[in-house]
């Protein structure tokens, strides 16, 4: 990791240490029922209104930026369990429990700045952090759901059983956009997706229109700006029976692989990704409430920010540009 930084020791360090948390957590992502509450099994019997205020309030108060509640589309579940991450080999080719209902789905925000880095390791460090945080979440939600007498299971970044971007379209919390992304309503595509399945009774959000896809239609920045050209600049195409817009994603990885960070110019680019300002507020609602709005602001957008990418400065803690001075070495250097 962080090749395109010279592997600069402080930051590809942070990389390793944000990367390994959700290692750790992978293991108690399926709690036992009862297990960590009492040896009486009975669920609890609690409104599912009541249920659901409780489950986003405690999500949000452990750190949840956004969080949505959905019935589980058998479409977005993976059927058998692929890779392993912490020595679980007997779980390899194990067929997934696709009987949980529903979805508590948590998007969490990426530091607009970290991200503005990007293809630099400042924005593969947020990721890490980010997942980090989704995955102490999530974990704790499945437990308390155990706690209740009820099954659940942590979607994270090392015990993933569903697609996120598409159990996020249903719980609420945004649109699918051209470069695969969840586009938030309050941080454009500038978010880290995870979630809980579980049996208990809970009320379900609705999908939201905040003018995303037509907007994505005319915009057309994230493709123009990808190292990688994975993105598409044309129109949807069908897939699997789904219209959307389709990546390339071999030659996206391939171009992770060559730099050795996750990129994130797609997420940094897009004009949904503007800090949360009280301007970007009122020009997102607009963008939500007028058609006309998305016809135009696209190019508005291109006239005050340009249409090119260039990588903004970060803080002192995280800049990488005296790469030169420390560098990774052993085994895990460049």
């Amino acid at each position: 990791p962080g090749s395109i930084d010279n592997c600069y020791r402080p930051n590809t360090s942070m990389i390793y240490a944000a990367f390994q948390f959700p290692m750790y957590l992978g293991k108690h992502a399926e709690p036992q029922i009862g297990a960590s509450h009492s040896p009486d099994t009975a669920s609890e019997n609690i409104d599912p209104d009541k249920a659901s205020e409780a489950i986003k309030g405690f999500a949000k108060h452990l750190g949840a930026s956004l969080v949505g509640i959905c019935k589980v589309n058998p479409l977005w579940s993976y059927s058998h369990r692929g890779e392993i991450f912490y020595e679980n080999w007997e779980d390899w080719g194990k067929e997934l429990d696709e009987s949980l209902p529903f979805a508590v789905v948590i998007a969490t925000e990426m530091d607009h700045e970290l991200v503005s880095a990007g293809p630099h390791t400042p924005t593969i460090i947020e990721s890490g952090h980010n997942y980090a945080k989704g995955a102490y979440i999530t974990t704790i939600l499945a437990h308390w759901f155990s706690a209740m007498g009820f099954k659940a299971i942590a979607d994270h970044h090392r015990h993933y059983t569903k697609l996120m971007v598409p159990l996020a379209v249903d719980a609420g919390l945004g649109e699918l956009g051209r470069q695969g992304y969840l586009i938030a309503r309050k941080y454009g595509p500038r978010v880290r997706l995870f979630a809980v399945t579980t049996d208990m009774p809970l009320v379900p959000d609705q999908p939201i229109d905040i003018g995303a896809e037509d907007f994505c239609k005319r915009c057309l920045k994230c493709a123009e700006a990808c190292p990688s050209k994975s993105i598409p600049t044309g129109k949807k195409t069908e897939v699997n029976g789904i219209k959307r817009w389709k990546l390339k994603e071999e030659s996206c990885f391939e171009y992770w692989a060559k730099i050795g960070t996750d990129c994130s110019i797609c997420m940094a680019i897009c004009p949904f990704s503007r800090p949360n300002t009280l301007l970007h507020q009122i020009v997102k609602w607009i963008i939500a409430h007028s058609y006309m709005a998305r016809l135009f602001f696209p190019y508005i957008d291109n006239m005050i920010y340009g249409k090119k990418w260039h990588t903004k400065p970060v803080s002192s803690w995280i800049d990488y540009k005296n790469k030169d001075e420390v560098k990774m070495e052993g085994k895990l250097g460049c």
